[in-house]
């Protein structure tokens, strides 16, 4: 707990890490749930396990393990990704970002407030597919087994709530992304008519 970036490994649930006020950028790694204190930047979870990880009021970035995880940002502008694994992520107020690549699983983006972000890296836009579940927009890989899931896209009291859907160096509107649901709804529904 110096004033550089210090890295604090984590491996039981009694742990705790104890920071005071603009001492570095700092980082814990834990194999256990775990919830960064007041002063503690960056969390990333490791090992398999499936467990979870919360951020405070400061911009957080946090990331999961190859496990199922539940990561919840809170406050401020926080930096989501799941990794391997299917997981459930939370940004919580503030304008936050959602990361997503090849190999993350089967990720759940619920997100409540501010200007928020899923950024799909190495992935161009048109390896993308794009499908309505009731009230949930998924957004799959092409020859992938991986999808984003963002709960509520329709449901008209949430607003969609992820503003930004960026692919290599395409963003997405609201209209274009209802355009490519409604062809490639049409394009599944004529392929399984063959």
């Amino acid at each position: 707990m110096g004033a550089g970036n210090d890295t604090y490994l984590i491996d039981s649930t009694l742990d705790t890490v104890i920071e005071k006020a603009n001492q570095g950028i700092d980082l814990v790694r834990s194999s256990v749930s775990f919830t960064l204190s007041e002063n503690i930047e960056n969390l990333e979870l490791i090992g398999e396990q499936h467990i979870s990880g919360n951020g405070n009021s400061l911009n957080n970035q946090l990331s999961g393990n190859q496990g199922h995880n539940r990561l919840m940002g809170y406050a401020g502008n926080d930096t989501l990704q799941g990794r391997q694994g299917n997981d459930v992520l939370l940004g919580g107020q503030g304008n936050d970002t959602y990361l997503f690549t090849r190999g993350d699983g089967i990720d759940v983006i619920m997100e409540e407030q501010g200007n928020d972000t899923l950024r799909f890296t190495e992935i161009n836009h048109d390896q993308l597919w794009f499908s309505r579940d009731e009230n949930d927009l998924v957004i799959g890989v092409i020859g992938t087994q991986d999808n984003v899931i963002i709960d509520g896209w329709y449901n008209a009291q949430l607003d969609r709530k992820v503003e930004n859907i960026v692919a290599g160096n395409k963003q997405l509107s609201y209209a274009q992304v209802d355009n490519l649901v409604s062809a490639m709804s049409n394009l599944q529904y004529l392929l399984q008519d063959k």
